[in-house]
């Protein structure tokens, strides 16, 4: 004892080597279960210090003769901040019976509670289930309840507009591992105790629903809105919240009883009935659709209720149930639900749609919206209903046209959406004239709060693109509307081509000219996103989108080339747009080829080279087989014209420009090649080295190699390798790595080698950062598994280079720095592609270096099929990567293939292996990790 005292070295030492049970009372005695390391604030951080006395109780714990005393110890342990301390008790708890365990609730439910958990949040879950299972429920469904209670909103107290404020309960978990909790416990959960498991999950999601709302202290009528985030209760909710996560777990606990034992069906919608919520009334719904056997006459009950068909919020639930089983439905009920069809929606909904629309009280127009409410619920019953109903349906059909589809779920952002004065069902209804008058008359908001040019404007986007042509007719009186609606109206045909509409495009681009010939800015107008465009510069971005798609070939309604000339005189004056200048290019974050496609000039610069290849196919489309001839920027001058006048910097300032030349290159070669041979010098400009950069950076990262401009490119390779790095970019994906792709992509070609004339592998090699080298055994490794006939050539080529790579490491001064690029072997070892021998021997020689192999687990599992023919390379490979695993992570993601390689290694009859695997197991048996205790005693056996 007095050697453990004199210090932490002694003590982690002793206990992580300490596998007996009959040290427990003797230490116990001596306080050493009695002083938890308390966390230590490091100033930006905390570190919560492993303490290796819990960890050899958990070693203890799986030792049957133990049990009753580390339970007895366990309970004694004080209370601590140290969330490591607890991740050890619920792993006692786990190798403990359940009825042991639940003595150790009181200790689960301190450690649910501290704010820092680590490997709780993977735990706990295990813990409820272990316990349920063992006929513990009652505390599993007390450690369930404290785990997964929802909690208010943080950020309620600091906002002060709690009427405009969405709250989002939240966890004792991030809401990933609340969801995965709930999976891990719920099926032992309900199979243990039932009734209790779905009374748990309904108050849970209660309190969930209470704190979402966003004024809870006001009266309701128990909407929710949570049909927004979970259009249809049979879909797998989203694990982005609290309450989602918790419909889905009511529906799965309640479906899992009730496929056990369907007569709790009444007592399962009497627990829901007891909330006042609609998500319950839809999840009530939903089971009697599922259990008809059951909730048949519950179902009746509930859809003969008139509410039900008109809320939106139970509109999906109720069709599907209809849909299903309206003809199992008794005759009264039937006629019930028919008769509430036959009355249509309640007047004062009527007035509502009204006066959201801004239009006086009509009976005749009441009339037709009410009709196509019957419409729409008569077509739900479609082929079960009865002779005279049907033909009411034929009838309105008719009369109305084609009915909306009741079943599909309700689905939208989250986010606050502009509002429309009028709803879709009323847009949808009136003719393209009759929505061009409201457009002129009515007058819209200022503010997000009330209805706004923007939220019709999506209104009538949705209405245009389903008929462009009744709109096309009337494109004239487009012109003395707000630009709002002149963009709306082009994101309509935009959307109606995409559907594969075909409407008449001259109205359409005549109508485009007369919008770029506007002058962009309107002298005192205010708007923005969500109230009204400020100006003609979003209507001119989304006219460069129409056509761009209009270009599109795939798309049967795309532009014919008659029109070239019209649409020319759209596109030229939109690529002098001013957006972006110099000065909106240095106050952005954006990277010169992002701001590229997020600027209207830079939109415009993109669909001129969308327009060449638009006319190059339509040229090559009329040309005879024997008239073929390469069509060039002779044929389109216009465009040679615009990219000559932007690459003239007095004329062009911005570097967003310049890197679409580099964006495009590979696409400007194939449209004229001797223009781009011809402009490479002005395109990547020696003596301007942000344009240089705004163009290369663009190239790499937004092409692939092009062997056939390589002779050209190689000066401008030599130089991004001379400083590599130096454009500063650090996306996920940097020109730096697509550069290293580009080289080696060149290399397993064939195209360039250590020995060409070009050096540009030796340049690579000498100059690339350790980031850059890294990624380029990356990219290799992940590359060569997706290759379904790797050539012989090419494997040899890259084992070569990698020979070269291992060399280098080996007789540099400080080898390990040459890890990181070398631990990226794994990914070649992983891929098989390789032959077998050279694969073990070099990986053994990686981690000799390295002690490192990504991904570890893919490497492992390889190494476990490899072992039985290379016992010892594979056991020692383990050992070094185990070695090297200084997290601790390694051995519990790999257990299973880990004791699969060392059983093979100890049967292989080879006496070096078994020498190695049975130390190795030792090794990992005295860091704890008891489950090796079997590949030793089935070998002793």
């Amino acid at each position: 004892i007095a050697e453990i005292q004199k210090g932490p070295v002694q003590r982690q030492y002793f206990f992580s080597q300490l596998n007996s049970p009959d040290w427990l009372q003797g230490l116990a005695s001596a306080g050493f279960f009695k002083n938890p390391p308390p966390p230590e604030d490091m100033g930006d951080f905390v570190r919560l210090h492993v303490w290796p006395e819990s960890q050899y109780l958990v070693r203890m714990a799986s030792v049957p003769e133990a049990r009753a005393s580390v339970l007895r110890i366990a309970l004694e342990i004080p209370d601590t901040e140290n969330g490591r301390v607890y991740d050890d008790i619920v792993d006692i708890a786990l190798a403990l019976p359940a009825g042991h365990a639940a003595k150790l609730l009181p200790k689960l439910l301190r450690g649910v509670q501290l704010p820092i958990k680590l490997g709780l949040q993977y735990k706990i879950g295990d813990a409820i289930r272990h316990l349920a299972a063992g006929g513990q429920s009652g505390a599993a469904i007390t450690l369930a309840r404290a785990a997964l209670e929802p909690v208010p909103d943080p950020r309620l107290e600091s906002t002060t507009e709690p009427d405009w404020f969405f709250p989002e309960p939240r966890g004792a978990f991030e809401t990933w591992y609340y969801a995965r909790i709930i999976g891990q416990a719920l099926p032992a959960l309900v199979d243990a105790a039932g009734l209790e498991a779905i009374q748990l999950f309904a108050d849970l999601l209660d309190d969930a629903v209470r704190l979402s709302q966003r004024s809870p202290h006001r009266e309701t009528d128990g909407e929710d809105y949570l049909y927004i985030r979970v259009p249809g209760i049979e879909h797998q909710p989203d694990d982005t919240g609290v309450a989602p996560v918790l419909i889905g777990a009511v529906r799965d606990a309640a479906e899992r009883l009730l496929r056990a034992e369907p007569a709790e069906l009444t007592p399962v919608l009497v627990i829901l009935d007891s909330k006042p919520w609609v998500t319950f009334r839809r999840l009530k719904l939903h089971l009697c659709r599922i259990f008809p056997e059951a909730g048949l006459s519950v179902g009746e009950e509930l859809i003969g209720d008139r509410d039900i068909l008109n809320r939106t919020s139970l509109k999906h639930e109720a069709t599907l149930l209809l849909e299903e089983h309206f003809a199992r439905f008794s005759h009264d009920a039937q006629e019930r639900i028919l008769a509430n069809i036959d009355a249509g929606p309640p007047v004062e909904n009527i007035r509502g749609w009204f006066e959201l629309s801004g239009k006086p009280f009509s009976d005749e127009h009441a009339q037709w919206l009410a009709d196509n409410w019957r419409r729409d619920w008569l077509a739900v019953l479609r082929g079960q209903l009865p002779e005279a109903h049907q033909q009411k349906l034929d009838d309105l059909i008719t009369r109305l046209g084609r009915p909306d589809t009741l079943d599909e779920p309700v689905a939208t952002s989250g986010v606050i959406a502009p509002q429309s004065p009028i709803t879709e069902e009323v847009l949808d209804a009136m003719s393209a004239v009759q929505i061009l008058d409201f457009l002129h008359t009515w007058q819209p908001g200022a503010t997000t709060f009330e209805p706004t040019a923007h939220g019709l404007g999506e209104r009538v986007t949705r209405r245009v693109s389903k008929d462009p042509g009744a709109f096309l007719e009337h494109a004239e009186r487009f012109k003395r509307l707000d630009p709002t609606y002149l963009r709306s109206f082009a994101r309509g045909l935009s959307a109606a081509l995409k559907a594969e509409r075909t409407f008449n495009w001259r109205p359409a681009l005549e109508l485009a000219r007369w919008v770029v010939q506007q002058p962009r800015e309107i002298p005192g107008r205010t708007g923005g996103f969500g109230v009204a465009d400020p100006d003609w510069g979003w209507t001119r971005t989304t006219i460069i989108d129409l056509l761009t798609d209009g270009f599109n070939p795939k798309l049967p309604g795309r532009i014919p080339l008659d029109f070239r000339e019209t649409v020319w005189s759209i596109l030229r004056p939109l690529t002098n747009d001013p957006y972006p200048s110099a000065r909106d290019e240095a106050a952005t974050t954006l990277a010169a080829d992002e701001l590229s496609i997020n600027s209207t000039r830079g939109r415009a610069m993109h669909a001129v080279l969308d327009y060449a290849k638009w006319v190059r196919r339509s040229y090559d489309l009329v040309q005879k087989p024997d008239q073929q001839r390469p069509t060039t920027f002779d044929d389109m001058p216009e465009v040679r014209d615009v990219l000559e006048a932007h690459l003239d910097v007095h004329r062009e300032p911005t570097l967003a420009i310049r890197s679409i030349y580099g964006i495009h290159l590979n696409l400007l070669a194939v449209l004229d090649p001797d223009w781009v041979n011809g402009n490479l010098s002005v395109i990547f400009p020696g003596d301007d080295k942000p344009r240089y950069m705004a163009a290369w950076d663009a190239f790499v990262l937004h092409n692939g190699p092009n062997p056939g401009l390589l002779s050209n490119l190689a000066p401008y390779y030599r130089r991004a390798m001379a400083a590599p790095g130096e454009s500063g970019d650090r996306r996920p994906v940097n020109s730096c790595d697509r550069l290293a792709e580009h080289l080696m992509i060149y290399y397993w070609l064939g195209a360039i080698g250590f020995e060409t004339a070009d050096g540009l592998m030796a340049a690579f090699y000498s100059n690339a950062t350790s980031e850059m080298r890294s990624h380029a055994t990356w990219f290799i490794g992940t590359s060569v598994p997706r290759w379904t006939d790797a050539p012989v050539e090419v494997l040899d080529r890259l084992r070569t280079l990698f020979e070269e790579r291992l060399l280098a490491a080996m007789n540099s001064d400080s080898p390990g720095q040459h890890s990181e690029e070398l631990k990226h072997f794994g990914h070649w070892f992983a891929s098989r592609k390789f032959e077998e021998q050279w694969s073990v021997d070099t990986l053994l020689s990686v981690l000799q270096i390295s002690k490192k192999a990504e991904p570890a687990m893919e490497v492992v599992r390889v190494l476990a099929e490899l072992c039985q023919g290379y016992p010892a390379q594979c056991v020692e490979s383990l050992r070094l990567m185990a070695e090297g695993d200084q997290d601790g992570w390694l051995i519990p993601t790999v257990e299973k293939d880990a004791q699969h390689l060392l059983k093979a290694a100890l049967d292989s009859g080879n006496p070096q292996a078994v020498i190695q695997a049975a130390r190795l197991a030792q090794a990992l048996i005295a860091k704890g990790f008891n489950s090796f205790r079997d590949v030793l005693d089935k070998r002793n056996n």
